[in-house]
């Protein structure tokens, strides 16, 4: 009674309910997005790979950075501006990478820790000192000196420190470039007055760390000492540079150039090249080679290269050339190679023999349109299997769809016939492992399907938060004699090829399409019944169905003619597919049982699908067919074409009523009911009813089958009718009583089945229900026989109510729903108890969503029970979709709510009770520019969705409290395992020598950190320790501070077990923990190159320590543990080594001078 008293607004809303819904509300709904997206990159500009951490970096020219580890992890950054990222350096030993922008700003990117121990990429420092110098043009950073090498367009070189990021004094002018013989060149002598040209390449020395080489455009190269600040070696290869490459021994390097060549040159030797130009695919002219790549493998060279092609014969060919002994393949891409890395064992491990791990395993290529990696230690070099990165668009995607929960044996099944699609891959793992995801592995099986212009479907695994995985390929062009292998492989042009250069066609990106009508337009998958329907361009449905074994399948063909009996019809588009001749036999997976072809062959724009009932509804913008695929017959067609639409050509119109259509769609935006009139042929007016002026607009309802009864009338306020609801059994459609009447002719927005109280409350009916785009709404009866007898006996189907908006506004959706409000599941979910069994007592309701407003009717009789009008909520707000999903409690699981959620046209999205509509939560989620990523957006059962952000990637969002959208990985040097991967909670553990475990885990801030640490009850503790920026805050402290361990010790962590956390001394974030025991103890510290340094410490005293590794000096504090428990290292503050020789050193007995730390202290190194 409350309620309805509320209801009829003679009960005020008590404020306590009000309360406890808001705190419902927070349980329930909250709007996340991570900012991942699954796919490729759009518009990839930049490429970069970190050996020791394992990851791969890519930049965009839209200014997005994403790293990328083991499948699962997964990075993202933007950069504020958008400029194109053009050059990415990781600095090594560090979790940071520094990135380079198209308006020469630097950014600083550091990989620090969130929530849940969760990794994020965080922009800490921007240098904007280069905006006003010339273009960037080559990075290389120097790793013994924290400084970033800097070539410019005008020919210099500056060095940048890291550590202030900030550009030094320091610069390499082209002044101090000797001319290296340029003057007999073959350039112009004026051209000599401009220098050797622009900064292509600088390499460092893989021995010599205090050289660098340096190439210039006009083909000088210097070999520079970075200590003296003088040029050691002068090398003239009178050819326009594009790239140089350093052997690993540093004796050798290589340089390629614009003619297509390339040169071996001796290091020790600039006067002749060791080797005279060869010009792999000469001699005639040929393109440049942008990049190269030489690695001595077993005293043979292993070639990498970019380009090279003859111009005349191949000059279009996106290549990569790979030669190794008698092995030489020329990689064909489909698009242009943005860059290349080869991935080398010997890289990972820091070594410097000529030949040890020197060959590269795998080959990671990026180009515009994909990502490939090729396995380079099988014997034919073929290309993994991408767990991630996988061209979305290779065919360009017209439809999506999600569908959750699949069976694991279905899902073994498509995963097993996938790999068959797969069996010429590379056997071997995915070569870029870094990171760990965390968390609980998840343990659901989600699928997202596209369907693409060239009428290919993908099958993508997206259970796995950060990756998107495909697992099988189902292509339609087949079943209509079209050549799929064409769309993937472009065999028959490599059949023309010569048999030199050796090409090999790589990657699945084609965005051409041999036949549009192939487009895929919906697409709909039950995975109970194993069931595919899929919608194409030219009017045909495709029904498939697992087949568990090779076997023969007949294709039957069906037609549904909707203006069947229209003598004025002509049809002036294309003509519909012919089905082909299939193989006798098809190999295990989905066979095409039936295909049916709507005529007119226009694209299908609704789809409705009954498994338990067998049958199928299709709607085109001429009428709407429904299908018995159990009998392969059809049951019903009816045409929505009126007279005045049966040219069949759309889009023709008069000029004057196409200037009438104009002017009324102008009147209706000044009264603010716009209708969007994209689905409408031309409008015809309409004979108006007459109403008394002074008594409020009537809805009209009346029963089927007996004209005599009386009309139920639901009287309503003027300005709240927005309905017209109308039975007729002859199946005429009423007039709208408005004065803003409009042709009822119009396109098939939505389909829906249902089991409703349809006729009265006394039994249900079988029903199909179907929404038009001029808001016009038709009620079938089924008729079905019982199961034994289903196939024996026709379905019946006949008209049974229609209605009719006021507004005229497109049906976007309909949904039944049972007495309690939720929408009335399919017969075969409630069997399979994947779905809670309506509420079959009492009356129904029906909720119809149109573009500008929700309503929710009852059942039989069609009363209005609730409303909710956007107009009010935005002027110009439009509904897009409609879909229901199931919100639990964060806190209470046993709590569920299922709500509506609606999507509009300026990409915002509102979540509705039911059946009260109450908005519940807004959030402005897709940009409004983005109109196909709101046509496409897909939503699960559980309050998430995808959507296309670009042509290539997928993003995903969330809505439920309960379930938010986070990738959650760690990275991190703090995590670095046995084989190079990292740990699930950003911890490790060494064992060090004398069996003694290191043990820290700390996250730091600016100005404070966190501090951990282990005590003895084994709780963790926490507190706050103020960051020490000057040494000497801690003078206090040095009277206390025992001399420094001698003897410490190096040895590899290669091999050691990964049970325990150990700390990262790369930043000022870590503490170690000793074992106490009496007596001196070893203490030993985990280094970030990968080495563990150990020595004696006297574990009584307690205060400041000096700890010397590597190039870096750790001053840490000493704390008393209790019996039994650890004594812990508080790390204050990281120094240079020189910087604290020429400071401390001298207090504590040390040397003043240059000499290292490690050589200061005894017995470090």
């Amino acid at each position: 009674m409350d309620a309805l008293l509320r209801r009829l607004k003679l009960r005020k809303r008590d404020s306590r309910d009000d309360s406890a819904r808001k705190s419902l509300q927070e349980d329930l709904y909250k709007y996340s997005s991570n900012r991942y997206s699954a796919g490729l990159p759009s518009r990839p500009s930049a490429l970069a790979h970190d050996t020791y951490l394992d990851l791969l970096a890519i930049g965009t020219k839209s200014g997005a950075l994403s790293l990328y580890g083991q499948p699962g992890v997964c990075l993202q950054g933007q950069h504020e501006g958008g400029h194109a990222v053009l050059h990415i350096i990781f600095i090594t030993h560090q979790e940071k990478l520094i990135t380079v922008c198209s308006d020469n700003s630097l950014h600083l990117w550091l990989i620090s820790k969130g929530e849940n121990k969760s990794s994020v990429l965080e922009e800490k420092s921007l240098n904007t000192d280069f905006s006003r110098l010339k273009a960037i043009s080559s990075c290389c950073p120097l790793i013994q000196d924290n400084v970033l090498l800097l070539g410019t367009e005008g020919g210099s070189v500056h060095f940048f420190s890291i550590s202030s990021f900030s550009v030094t004094d320091k610069i390499i002018s082209q002044d101090l470039i000797p001319d290296g013989g340029l003057d007999d060149a073959t350039v112009e002598e004026d051209e000599c007055k401009t220098g050797p040209g622009a900064v292509e390449c600088i390499c460092q020395h893989p021995v010599e760390r205090n050289r660098v080489l340096i190439g210039f455009s006009l083909g000088i190269i210097c070999l520079w000492n970075i200590d003296d600040n003088v040029p050691v070696m002068i090398y003239n290869s009178m050819q326009t540079l594009e790239h140089l490459s350093f052997i690993r021994s540093g004796e050798e390097f290589v340089s390629s150039h614009a003619d297509g060549s390339y040169i071996l040159w001796n290091t020790a030797d600039g006067s002749v090249p060791k080797e005279p130009a060869t010009t792999p695919y000469g001699p005639f002219p040929c393109n440049s080679i942008r990049k190269i790549i030489w690695k001595s493998v077993n005293e043979e060279p292993f070639l990498i290269f970019s380009g090279g092609m003859p111009r005349a014969s191949y000059g279009d060919r996106y290549t990569i050339t790979a030669m190794h002994g008698e092995s030489h393949v020329v990689f064909d891409f489909t698009s242009k190679v943005v860059d290349f890395v080869a991935l080398c064992r010997a890289d990972e491990q820091g070594g410097s023999d000529v030949y040890d791990g020197a060959t590269p395993y795998a080959l990671i290529v990026l180009a515009e349109e994909e990502l490939l990696a090729i396995d380079l230690t099988s014997a034919s070099w073929p290309l993994f299997r991408q767990p991630y990165l996988v061209s979305l668009h290779c065919s360009v995607v017209t439809s999506i769809s999600y569908v959750s929960d699949v069976p694991e044996l279905l899902w073994n099944r498509i995963v097993e016939v996938g790999n068959v699609q797969f069996a010429q891959h590379s056997s071997q793992q995915w070569p870029i492992k870094g990171g760990k995801v965390v968390g609980q592995k998840s343990v659901a099986r989600d699928l997202l399907l596209t369907g693409h212009e060239d009428g290919s479907i993908n099958f993508w695994d997206v259970s796995l938060d950060g990756a998107i995985r495909l697992l099988h390929k189902l292509n339609t062009a087949n079943l209509f004699g079209i050549d799929a292998s064409n769309h993937l492989d472009r065999s028959e042009d490599l059949e023309d090829y010569e048999e030199w250069p050796p090409f090999r066609k790589v990657g699945i990106y084609d965005p051409f399409s041999d036949d549009p009508r192939l487009a895929i337009r919906k697409i709909h998958l039950c995975v109970l019944s194993e069931t595919f329907i899929v919608a194409g361009t030219a009017g045909q449905i495709i029904l498939f169905q697992y087949e568990r074994e090779e076997r023969e399948q007949d294709v039957q063909i069906a037609t549904i003619n909707v203006v069947a009996g229209r003598e004025n019809f002509s049809w002036r588009g294309h003509g519909p597919l012919e089905v082909k001749n299939l193989p006798s036999k098809l190999a295990t997976g989905f066979h095409p049982v039936c295909v049916v072809q709507m005529l007119p062959p226009v694209p299908c724009t609704a789809l409705a699908f009954q498994p338990e009932w067998q049958l199928l509804s299709i709607g085109t913008a001429y009428g709407m067919g429904l299908f018995d695929y159990a009998r392969c017959k059809v049951v019903y067609s009816k045409c929505t074409l009126s007279s005045s639409g049966e040219s069949g050509e759309s889009g023709t119109t008069s000029r004057r009523k196409s200037l009438q259509r104009i002017m009324r769609q102008s009147i209706r935006r000044l009264r603010g009911q716009t209708v969007d009139m994209q689905w409408l042929p031309p409008a015809e007016p309409v004979p108006e009813k007459k109403t008394d002026g002074n008594l409020p607009t009537q809805a009209d309802v009346t029963e089927q089958g007996d004209a005599r009864k009386s009309a139920l009338r639901c009287s309503e306020r003027k300005d709240h009718s927005e309905s017209t609801l109308t039975s007729d059994a002859s199946g005429s459609l009423p007039f709208d009583t408005s004065s803003r009447s409009q042709s009822v002719t119009s396109a098939v927005c939505c389909l829906h089945f249902a089991q409703v109280f349809l006729l009265n409350t006394q039994a249900s009916s079988s029903s199909l229900w179907m929404g038009t785009s001029h808001g016009g709404i038709f009620v079938f009866q089924l008729t079905l026989s019982s199961s034994d007898r289903r196939i024996h006996e026709p379905v019946q189907c006949a008209i049974a109510k229609e209605i009719r908006l006021r507004h005229g506004a497109p049906v976007i959706s309909i949904q039944a729903l049972d007495r309690s409000g939720l929408p009335i599941p399919g017969p075969l979910e409630v069997q399979h108890e994947r779905a809670k069994a309506p509420d079959m007592t009492g009356s129904h309701f029906v909720l119809i969503c149109s573009q500008q407003q929700l309503k929710v009717f009852t059942l039989p009789h069609l009363k209005p029970y609730n409303k909710f009008k956007f107009s009010t909520h935005g002027p110009n707000l439009r509904v897009a979709q409609l879909a229901f999903a199931s919100f639990r409690s964060k806190t209470d699981e046993s709590y569920v709510e299922t709500d509506a959620i609606s999507l509009s046209s300026e990409g915002e999205m509102m979540v509705f009770t039911l059946p009260q509509l109450r908005p519940q939560l807004s959030r402005d989620v897709i940009s409004k520019e983005n109109s196909s990523a709101i046509s496409g957006c897909v939503f699960t059962p559980n309050g998430m969705g995808y959507f296309l952000c670009s042509p290539s990637e997928v993003a995903r969002f969330s809505l439920s409290a309960r379930f938010p959208s986070l990738v959650c990985c760690s990275v991190g040097f703090s995590e670095v395992g046995e084989t190079g991967s990292f740990a699930a909670d950003n911890s490790v553990s060494e064992e060090a020598a004398g069996g003694r475990v290191v043990s820290a885990s700390r996250n730091a801030k600016e100005t404070s950190r966190d501090d951990t640490r282990t005590a003895g009850d084994g709780q963790v503790e926490s507190r706050d320790v103020a960051s020490t920026n000057n040494l000497s805050s801690n003078r206090s402290r040095e009277s206390r501070r025992p001399s420094p361990a001698p003897g410490f010790n190096e040895m590899s962590v290669a091999s050691q077990e990964t049970e325990r956390p150990t700390g990262l001394f790369s930043r000022i974030d870590a503490a170690v923990g000793l074992p106490r025991e009496a007596g001196a103890v070893t203490a030993s510290v985990l280094a970030s190159d990968a080495r563990i340094f150990s020595g004696s410490v006297d574990p009584v005293t307690c205060g400041s320590v000096i700890i010397p590794f590597s190039t870096k000096v750790v001053e840490a504090d000493v704390h008393e543990p209790p019996i039994g428990g650890m004594y812990s290292f508080d790390v204050c503050k990281i120094q240079d080594e020189k910087e604290f020789c020429k400071t401390v050193a001298p207090d504590a007995g040390f040397l003043s001078d240059d000499t290292t730390a490690a050589k200061c202290l005894s017995g470090v190194r």
